[in-house]
């Protein structure tokens, strides 16, 4: 399918996806996670030509319940945000879109605040971190999803004006997942190390999860172009292959989640809206004729089966459609404007 006529495609779903949603605003939402997501959808829709009244109405309901819900010390409750910072960074995400989108220092204030905690719990030697799978890992191990969890908030926060705390934080982020999470030989990310770096003892030794993995090659992506790296461009675009290729089951479709010895036999859906995001970031920034016929491959998968959390799937709607948008404005030309060519 062209380039063209997929995105308008995609525009369509999320033209529905948006009216789904906007039916659906007022049910009851239980954590942070889920409020962060909502939020940072819906603070695309507060300004420009995506702007809708009813929306942008609901967003900034939203955010003022957001801030409502925070501790006298500024942050909020475990009940809230869990015991990880995987929730947290997911809200600090939806409070950094939004104030970006209205214009307001404030929310974008709270954000940097977030990443910069989040990062500090991490380095705790008694930080309890969750795997993408859920799966609790051993405490003070360090955690792929964690790393690219930071690593997307900093890299928003960053694409809106410099700061050195933030800059040192995302350097920190690729540099861990790069130097330590990445199997030289594979080019697999592996999900958990120890707390000193080093290969993770046990049934975590070999462990990859295609979701935390697949998110922390969207990050390093957005972080190359931001940063205008081409070399790390090129570089993510062979890991991202990769794991395309080794996840990718070639009998009946789809990328699978997860990985110990072997490959597990489940293709959850939000594994496949993950591949569809970094593919779109990379399809973006370069547009090679690969990343294009992946894109178009595992779309095609993703429209055969069942929807998945509506949040989800706006996200990775929304992001598909403004990279192709990009690409589409730029006439499909490459990213030679990374190094100004």
């Amino acid at each position: 399918m062209p380039i063209e006529e997929l995105r308008e495609v995609i525009a369509e779903e999320a033209e529905a996806a948006t009216n789904a949603l906007l039916a659906a605003i007022g049910t009851t939402r239980s954590s942070a996670g889920d409020d962060g997501r909502l939020l940072w959808a819906l603070a695309h829709f507060c300004a420009g030509p995506l702007a809708r009244e009813a929306l942008r109405e609901a967003a900034v309901t939203l955010a003022e319940q957001i801030l409502d819900l925070k501790a006298a010390e500024g942050f909020w409750t475990r009940d809230y945000v869990g015991n990880g910072v995987a929730r947290e960074l997911e809200l600090a995400c939806g409070l950094g879109a939004y104030g970006a989108a209205i214009g307001e220092e404030g929310y974008c204030e709270l954000a940097r605040a977030v990443a910069l905690r989040g990062l500090e719990r991490c380095d705790g030697t008694d930080y309890v971190g969750a795997s993408g799978g859920g799966e609790q890992a051993p405490a003070g191990a360090r955690c792929l999803g964690d790393w690219a969890q930071i690593l997307r908030l900093c890299n928003q926060l960053l694409a809106r004006q410099p700061d050195r705390q933030l800059q040192i934080a995302a350097a920190r982020a690729v540099a861990s997942i790069l130097n330590y999470h990445c199997d030289r030989e594979s080019f697999l990310l592996h999900e958990v190390v120890d707390r000193d770096f080093f290969p993770a003892g046990g049934s975590w030794n070999r462990y990859v999860h295609s979701g935390a993995a697949l998110a922390a090659l969207t990050g390093l992506l957005d972080e190359a172009a931001r940063c205008r790296e081409e070399r790390l461009l090129h570089l993510v675009a062979r890991y991202l292959r990769a794991h395309l290729e080794a996840a990718w089951d070639v009998e009946e479709g789809g990328v699978r989640g997860a990985r110990a010895e072997e490959w597990s036999l489940a293709k959850p859906v939000e594994v496949q809206e993950e591949a569809l995001v970094a593919l779109a970031a990379l399809v973006e920034y370069r547009g090679a004729e690969w990343e294009v016929e992946w894109f178009g491959r595992i779309h095609g998968h993703v429209a055969g089966i069942a929807k998945s959390d509506p949040l989800a799937r706006l996200r990775r709607l929304v992001r598909c459609e403004g990279s192709l948008s990009r690409l589409v404005g730029r006439a499909g030309r490459p990213a030679d404007w990374l190094t100004g060519g």
